[in-house]
Order: structure tokens, then C-alpha cells, then sequence
């Protein structure tokens, strides 16, 4: 069986040396691979540039461009340009989308200037029209993300004694949305499908898709962790359009037999499987390409860890549908 990722990413502090080794490798390993069956993500404003780069120099990756919920709250829709002072609009702009009574000023200090969302919105209008074959994601949304201290993640700064733990601030729902809406009106206007994120929100979720969505674009919930209810509300919604995404890392952390049903811990993983349609499950990792492909300078390109990483979620789902289920098919139909 040909082995696909559904959703994977590069990490928060992957640099130009190492994209460029990622290539180098990927076609080193799959240079006889003409079928796009790893869906890298773009998170952020950073890794945009790098996405497109990866995915116009290897046959094996399908470009997938967004901004994930842990990224935007570095995004405003408010046009600051009357103001002078950079400090003025941070503390403005921070205090209005984050929770809490006053961010906290060490956090003011590493966070960057907003960036106009519209302006970014039109850069990845840009960089998408470059390609003949994209997705938009990963965007969604997370009500539990809490901002870190060094302002986003893949943020290479020293903060005193906080490290890289994480402030008590959340990112408002309502500011999640915005940004969730208009990458959603950009893939139902390109008519592209949308790997989607979703932690604590997925009736948010759901009545921003149903309201937004259109009537045609494939819709993957990536690392699914909803509720069978919730499934098959979105089955009932949207038939032969909405896929299930799982990931080993997620969706089987830590189990020692995904499989047997004396594992209380999995038994939602085990209910949401039984459910669902044979038809519309995915597999993913939801791991970076450059931590398998690249790893340190010293190392090989460990293409068996990842491989591995998808057979076990491949081995757990045919065990629970039947070997008859055709997980390979269901992506083809993804990216039709």
C-alpha cells in the first residue's frame, strides 16, 4: 500500500539550511514518486515562503497554505497606520484580542507589531496562485492554546526565568474567528479542500463551517477530537464532503495496543472508528517533515520512523473496519 500523510508541518524553528536539506532528501527518497501524498501544512506568516519552496522542488508534497490558531493572535483587522508609536499599538492591540485584565508587559516586550490580516491574506492569495495543486490549512480553532511567554511559538528568544512556558493568556474566540472566517471564504473562492484544527470548539466549529463553508469544498478535521455525536453531525451536514483525519501522535498517544478493547484510555478512539463510515477516514501524522527527513546534521533521513508512524495508525484502523476499508482510495477522493 502506498503510504500518505494527510497532515503534517514543518517545526516552529526550521530554518532556510534545513528546507533546503528537507528537498534535497525528499527527492533523494521519493524522486520516483509522482503523487503528492504529504500534506504540509503552513502555520504561520514564517513558514508560508517555505511550503511553496518544498512543494515546487519535490514531487511528493501537496502545498497546504493557512495560519493555525496558535499563530493569530499576531494578526489584527484594525488598520493602526494613524499611529506612531510601535509600543502603542501592540499594548492596544494585545490587550483587545488576548484574555485578562492587562497583558502582562514581559510578554508586550518579545510580542512582534500586528501584522494587517488582509495584507497577509492577500500574500497568501499570491503564494497559492503559484501552484496548479494547493489546500488551505491549517487553520481552525483551539480555546485551550495559552499564549507563551516568548510571544509564538518557534520564537527564539530568552525570556528571564519563564523559559518556554506559557502565559495564562488565551486568544479570544471571536479574534480565532475572524481569522478561521476569511481563510475559510478564501478556500471556498479558490474551491480548494481545508485541513482543519479544533481543540474545546467544535460547536463553534461546526456552526462557522455550516454558515461559511459553501456547498463544495472537502472539509478534513485533522487529528479528529470530537465526539461520535459530533461525527456524525458533521456526516449529516456534509455527506460525501467531510473526512476524519487521525494521527498516531494524538488520537493514539501512548497506547500500547491501539487495538484491544481492555484499554479504557482508547475506548473514544475505538467509538469514533466503529462509527463512522468506512469512507471517510484519513491517516496522518501531525508530525514535522524536517524532524523525520532532516533531524541533526549528523543523521540520516529517517523515512522509516514516519513510515512507521503511519503504519501503525493504518494497521489500527484496518483492524477496527475490516481489511476490506480502502484508506488509500478515501485520500484519492479527498484530493479530487
Amino acid at each position: 500500500m502506498v503510504l500518505y500523510d494527510a497532515h503534517c508541518h514543518l517545526s516552529p524553528f526550521v530554518k532556510t539550511e534545513t528546507v533546503a536539506r528537507l528537498c534535497e532528501n525528499l527527492n533523494n527518497i521519493y524522486g520516483g514518486h509522482d503523487s503528492r501524498d504529504f500534506n504540509l501544512m503552513s502555520t504561520n506568516k514564517w513558514d508560508l515562503e517555505y511550503v511553496s519552496e518544498i512543494a515546487s522542488k519535490t514531487k511528493v508534497v501537496m502545498p497546504c497554505f493557512g495560519i493555525h490558531p496558535w499563530y493569530s493572535h499576531l494578526f489584527t483587522d484594525k488598520d493602526y497606520s494613524s499611529f506612531s508609536d510601535p509600543e502603542e499599538i501592540k499594548r492596544v492591540h494585545y490587550n483587545n484580542i488576548l484574555t485578562g485584565s492587562e497583558v502582562p508587559q514581559d510578554l508586550l516586550d518579545v510580542l512582534p507589531v500586528p501584522e494587517y490580516f488582509p495584507k497577509q491574506l492577500e500574500r497568501i492569495r499570491e503564494v497559492v496562485l503559484k501552484h496548479s495543486q494547493f489546500m488551505i490549512g491549517e487553520i481552525g480553532l483551539d480555546k485551550l492554546f495559552r499564549v507563551p511567554w516568548t510571544g509564538y511559538l518557534g520564537h527564539d528568544v530568552k525570556v528571564s526565568d519563564k523559559g518556554t512556558s506559557f502565559t495564562k493568556c488565551y486568544v479570544k474566540m471571536t479574534h480565532q474567528k475572524y481569522i478561521f472566517v476569511e481563510l475559510l471564504l478564501l478556500a471556498v473562492e479558490l474551491n480548494v479542500p481545508v485541513s482543519v484544527h479544533c481543540v474545546k470548539a467544535h460547536g463553534l466549529l461546526f456552526d462557522t463551517v455550516k454558515e461559511h463553508c459553501g456547498d463544495k469544498i472537502k472539509i478534513s478535521l485533522h487529528s479528529y477530537s470530537g465526539s461520535v455525536d459530533q461525527a456524525n453531525q458533521w456526516r449529516k451536514m456534509f455527506p460525501n464532503r467531510v473526512y476524519f483525519s487521525l494521527s498516531k501522535a494524538i488520537n493514539l498517544d501512548g497506547t500500547r495496543d491501539p487495538n484491544s478493547d481492555d484499554d479504557k484510555k482508547y475506548t473514544k478512539f475505538h467509538q469514533i472508528v466503529d462509527s463512522m463510515s468506512k469512507d471517510t477516514l484519513l491517516m496522518e501524522t501531525d508530525m514535522s517533515l524536517d524532524t523525520y527527513y532532516c533531524g541533526d546534521e549528523e543523521t540520516t533521513p529517517n523515512q522509516l520512523l514516519h513510515q512507521s508512524d503511519l503504519e501503525v495508525m493504518q494497521k489500527a484502523l484496518e483492524t477496527r473496519l475490516g481489511t476490506d476499508a480502502d484508506l488509500l482510495a478515501n485520500w484519492r477522493r479527498f484530493l479530487e
